[in-house]
């Protein structure tokens, strides 16, 4: 007895984020929250003036099971969400300042045009109330994505079955985006893999 899974690892290299013009209250400390395939993330503490430089990377895994191909597995980041939040920490208390969410797909397989030539991508936040500001900031970074098709065989060790990994076949980092029907991105925000965060697959 045998069955297909798919590995997937998503690979962020948090570089900065910018915003000119903007002054930040020095009071409190910044860092950035991540939250990916029900996992949450944070950078380091960085001191509250832009250019905010992170250079700091996170991966993450996620392992699907009912999946047959690499088309499925597209769909199915078209429908996940991820959210990263810019937060300043003062004390005991955390106010976030600004956010960023979207489809996941988006983020891991954009368009070229919003690729630059070194692979750097831009993703504007959306401003928060008690954001000191107009202008809304911008992340940069690189992703990178690996997936691992494994066939997972069931064998009886004992009268127990063990799964064992006879086969794994890595993926392109890019796949080719296929273009399904779409939902409004403010979905996102109100995605439950996303509030509360769950530390840990």
């Amino acid at each position: 007895m045998s069955y297909k899974s798919f590995k997937i690892c998503v690979v962020l290299d948090i570089l900065d984020v910018t915003c000119p013009g903007v002054w930040i209250c020095p009071k409190g400390m910044i860092y950035l929250d991540i939250w990916l395939f029900g996992c949450n993330s944070s950078t380091s503490y960085v001191e509250p003036k832009f250019p905010l430089a992170f250079n700091e990377t996170f991966s993450f895994h996620k392992t699907f099971t009912e999946l047959s191909n690499l088309r499925d597995i597209q769909k199915v980041l078209e429908e996940k969400c991820m959210k990263i939040e810019l937060v300043q920490a003062y004390k005991n208390k955390q106010v976030t300042l600004a956010t960023y969410s979207s489809y996941v797909d988006e983020v891991l397989y954009p368009e070229r045009s919003r690729l630059s030539k070194n692979g750097e991508m831009a993703l504007l936040m959306k401003n928060e109330p008690l954001f000191p500001g107009t202008i809304s900031p911008k992340i940069t970074l690189v992703t990178k994505t690996s997936v691992t098709e494994q066939i997972n065989v069931i064998s009886r060790v004992n009268d127990q079955c063990s799964p064992q990994y006879l086969e794994t076949q890595n993926q392109p980092n890019r796949m080719k985006r296929v273009h399904h029907s779409k939902f409004k991105n403010s979905q996102c925000l109100h995605n439950t893999e996303l509030t509360p965060p769950v530390f840990g697959l």
